[in-house]
């Protein structure tokens, strides 16, 4: 800007007197120069950089800066700018204790709690400059108090400082590497805001814990490469971590925060089918074709979780358990009153009776699927493993609700549901479905260079989604339907969840394995469990 050699530094807290040459051989000047929190220019701007004010916003121009040299820099910082572009970042004492700084300042240590107590008031006051420069100061050496570089990171992002913001994430949850939040907001929020900064922090992040599953998947996530998007399977140590930490809250959050239906929605496409295939006069008769009948079900529940779709589908299994009722207003009544529900007894009648087998990662999840007394049987373990355990035709029904999220691959599940399952037996699960530009990524990876049609070309495949979680292109579950030799019975599209009040797209679908010739699958099936 107007060919200077040395510009601006911005604080999104304070104004700072910053030595400035315009390229001549007169002397320097110096020129007071703010990056203020939720402006679109600095206040008081000298004359001396018309440049700035006239093209680009100074927040936005350093902004752009430091995106392009220094995209994880903790301001308060120096940008040298010399005439032939070249850029250098220069940290500040202020900024000691930020990644990447140098040695802590000696000033001397404050009493952290008081501290504190003076950004929580401040906050609380509106007066979110004041917060921003407490909360810098804790969150920087020598208190590295994860708190304060959460709240700061909330308040830059709150006033349009998203890339500001990166850094204390990051340190955040090198501090605390479980903290769900800070990776929501770091990898889900901001990874779609700046994703460049955000990449190359969890790089660091993931260098610095090698271990730290949750960096390693939002990572993938971020650079659609790795295991987890290349193979289509997340790391069951990433996921056994997110379920056992949210285990006692799951049903609470995703309920009723995140008006999650999928098991009752499941429910009524089974006993919608139910019904009417006992009306159908050309409805199976065989013993071994038939479906069974109430109490006499065998169901296999994929990622059982706390244990929803076990207790809505119990009416199958027990000829004792009423059918749940779906009305919005008595889901939170039934979930309430089956928490306290105890094992079962065996049927009192003789002859079949049915079993619910329930297979979760997460042991904490199996535990509460173990209090509520829906279940024969529980398994800790995957849920391919626990279908290929399966004896052949030996399940009625296979289960997967919001559990297929995880799973992008679902050509070996699909496999092994239908050696597991008896002919006619029912496949039922709910999927994210893919939006277009999610299908357009796909398929320009797989070398689409869009001269043909684009629906022929990108309704396949499976996408790992910012959020950690997979989304599925209809054409992808409609291919491995017909390879594995299952019939689409019905399909509907729902919205699977609501997240910061924005509708998650999705699809239920239940699927019914052919009852004729099925050797080639079966082998098929057989061979996928090697």
């Amino acid at each position: 800007a107007g060919g200077a050699v040395v510009h601006v530094v911005g604080s999104w807290c304070d104004a700072v007197d910053i030595p400035f040459s315009d390229g001549g051989s007169g002397p320097s000047r110096r020129c007071r120069v703010v990056l203020c929190l939720g402006e679109e220019g600095a206040p008081g701007l000298p004359e001396a950089l018309p440049g700035w004010t006239t093209t680009c916003p100074p927040r936005d121009a350093v902004l752009s800066l430091l995106r392009a040299v220094s995209p994880l820099a903790v301001l308060p910082l120096v940008l040298h700018v010399s005439e032939e572009g070249h850029v250098e970042v220069q940290a500040t004492a202020s900024s000691a204790g930020a990644p990447g700084a140098g040695a802590p300042s000696a000033t001397p240590r404050e009493d952290e709690a008081s501290l504190l107590r003076q950004a929580s008031q401040a906050y609380d006051a509106g007066d979110f400059l004041l917060a921003a420069r407490e909360f810098a100061r804790l969150a920087s050496a020598p208190y590295e108090d994860a708190t304060a570089a959460y709240n700061l990171a909330a308040i830059l992002h709150s006033f349009g400082l998203s890339l500001l913001a990166v850094p204390y994430f990051m340190k955040v949850i090198l501090r605390s590497p479980e903290d769900r939040t800070a990776h929501s907001m770091l990898g889900g929020v901001l990874g779609e805001l700046e994703p460049g900064a955000v990449t190359l922090a969890y790089r660091e992040i993931v260098r610095r814990q090698p271990t730290n599953h949750r960096a390693a998947h939002r990572l993938a996530c971020l650079t659609q490469s790795g295991r987890a998007a290349e193979e289509g399977r997340a790391d069951p140590e990433y996921i056994r971590e997110v379920f056992d930490e949210m285990a006692e809250q799951f049903e609470t959050r995703l309920v009723h925060h995140l008006q999650y239906r999928a098991p009752w929605q499941l429910r009524d496409l089974v006993d919608e089918f139910l019904v009417a295939s006992t009306e159908d006069p050309e409805a199976p008769t065989t013993p071994e074709h038939r479906l069974p009948g109430a109490g006499g079900w065998r169901i296999v529940d994929l990622g059982c979780g706390s244990g929803l779709c076990g207790r809505l589908f119990r009416h199958l299994t027990d000829p004792r358990a009423a059918p749940l009722p779906t009305d919005e207003a008595e889901i939170h009544q039934t979930l309430v009153a089956l928490k306290g529900a105890v094992a079962r007894e065996p049927h009192p009648s003789a002859g079949v009776r049915g079993v619910m087998t329930g297979v979760d990662l997460s042991s904490k999840m199996v535990d509460i699927c173990r209090e509520g007394g829906a279940y024969d049987t529980l398994v800790v373990g995957d849920a391919n493993d626990c279908l290929a355990s399966l004896a052949t035709g030996s399940t009625s029904l296979v289960l997967s609700a919001d559990t297929f999220i995880y799973i992008g691959d679902l050509e070996r599940s699909f496999s092994l549901a239908a050696e597991a399952l008896q002919p006619n037996g029912l496949f039922a699960f709910s999927l994210e479905s893919m939006g277009r530009h999610e299908q357009q990524q796909v398929a320009e990876k797989r070398g689409w260079d869009g001269a043909q049609g684009l629906d022929a070309e990108i309704d396949e495949g499976f996408f790992l989604r910012a959020s950690g979680r997979y989304a599925h292109a209809p054409g992808y579950v409609m291919r491995l339907a017909r390879k594995f030799g299952f019939t689409v019975l019905r399909r509907k599209p729902i919205t699977v969840r609501t997240e910061t009040a924005v509708p998650i797209e999705g699809e239920l679908l239940l699927l019914q394995r052919q009852s004729g010739s099925f050797s080639g699958q079966i082998q098929a099936a057989a061979a996928s469990k090697g």
